[in-house]
Order: C-alpha cells, then sequence, then structure tokens
C-alpha cells in the first residue's frame, strides 16, 4: 500500500488555498492508495479564535464538500478539519480529520486527540 504524506504548509484562515494545495498536492499523488494530510490542514494551524467563529466552520465543510467533487477520480485523502458537536455535551468542536473518497466526505467515529492549547474549543468525541 502507497501512502502519501501530503506536506502543504497551510495558512491559517486560508481555507480556499489551503483548498487549492491540498487538491494540488494530491494530484501529485496519484498513485497513491491514500494520502494524508496534517491535522487542521483545511483551516491552517493553528486556527485557535477562528475557531470561535461559525461562519468559518460552516465555510471549511463548503469547501471540503466542493474538494471532495474536485478529488473524485484522484486518490482517497485524509483532511484535517474542525466538525460542529451536534450534542449537547462538551466542548463545541471536534478535532478530526474527514476521508474524501468518491465525492463523499465520511467522518471518523473518533476524531483525533485535542492539543494543550485548544482544549477550550475542543472535545474529544466517543464512539457509543
Amino acid at each position: 500500500m502507497k501512502i502519501a504524506l501530503l506536506q502543504l504548509n497551510p495558512i491559517v484562515g486560508d481555507i480556499r488555498g489551503n483548498s487549492m494545495k491540498i487538491a494540488s498536492a494530491l494530484r501529485k499523488a496519484a498513485g497513491a492508495d491514500l494520502a494524508v494530510t496534517s491535522e487542521l490542514a483545511l483551516l491552517g494551524y493553528p486556527p485557535r479564535d477562528l475557531l470561535l467563529n461559525n461562519d468559518f466552520i460552516e465555510h471549511s465543510w463548503e469547501s471540503l464538500r466542493h474538494l471532495a467533487a474536485d478529488a473524485a477520480d484522484l486518490p482517497p485523502v485524509l483532511v484535517g478539519l474542525a466538525e460542529p458537536n451536534p450534542g449537547p455535551v462538551g466542548r463545541p468542536l471536534f478535532n478530526c480529520a474527514a476521508l474524501l473518497r468518491e465525492v463523499a466526505a465520511i467522518l471518523p467515529d473518533e476524531p483525533t486527540v485535542t492539543i494543550p492549547y485548544t482544549t477550550q474549543v475542543y472535545w474529544t468525541r466517543r464512539s457509543p
């Protein structure tokens, strides 16, 4: 199995630019079985107070859907971003990775573990 690690140097807050970087790197990784971006690659790292802006989070998911459509013929890719917590318990966002495969964004059952200085925003979801 060939896994491509996409080193992108994403810019904090530049969702459109980061999405274009991911798509470009993914095209270069066309022979891979799976490509993987870094933590929060779509948002830029570390996004800090941008995570408190609901429009920013919604825009990232909209961009993810466009990226999924653009990358439909390319290898599956794990893209790091923040996922809203739909439940009443815990923090408002999950630090997660979405698997883009054949025009679908598939979320994992257990997002990645939080990092120390974003613990005010992130919370790790537990599987039922």
